[in-house]
């Protein structure tokens, strides 16, 4: 295997290697105002869990899914994967997943029991072009 560069821990800044990454898929189309609306929102929210920042945040929001459930195509749904590296207290996801459900539903005029949020917590993560 060619290594094609060494990475330099020395530029590391503090605080960035807990990065979560939020993907949120909607079925409805919204526009580029509404997703930065979510953007913000999240980043707001993320810092209900310890050593997760705004600054380390990467949000994907995925507007016109294909979505569907209980075998029919939903009109106002959501599904959010987040994935975080290392684990967090169970009351501290639990607050972001309340403070996400709240946000969604506010901005996207739609009812919490349509958005479905999963949390996946890695104790590994590929950064920097490194694994941890």
């Amino acid at each position: 295997m060619m290594i094609l560069f060494k990475y330099d821990k020395s530029i590391r800044k503090e605080g960035t290697t807990k990065m979560p990454y939020i993907n949120v898929n909607l079925k409805q189309s919204i526009s580029k105002d509404t997703k930065l609306a979510i953007m913000k929102g999240l980043g707001k929210a993320i810092q209900l869990i310890p050593g997760k920042t705004q600054e380390g945040l990467m949000v994907q929001v995925t507007d016109g899914c294909d979505l569907y459930f209980r075998g029919k195509e939903m009109e106002k749904i959501a599904f959010v994967d987040v994935c975080a590296y290392k684990s967090a207290h169970f009351e501290h996801n639990k607050l972001f997943v309340e403070e996400t459900n709240h946000l969604l539903s506010s901005i996207l005029d739609m009812p919490v029991s349509n958005i479905y949020l999963n949390i996946v917590e890695h104790s590994h993560w590929g950064v920097r072009g490194t694994y941890k």
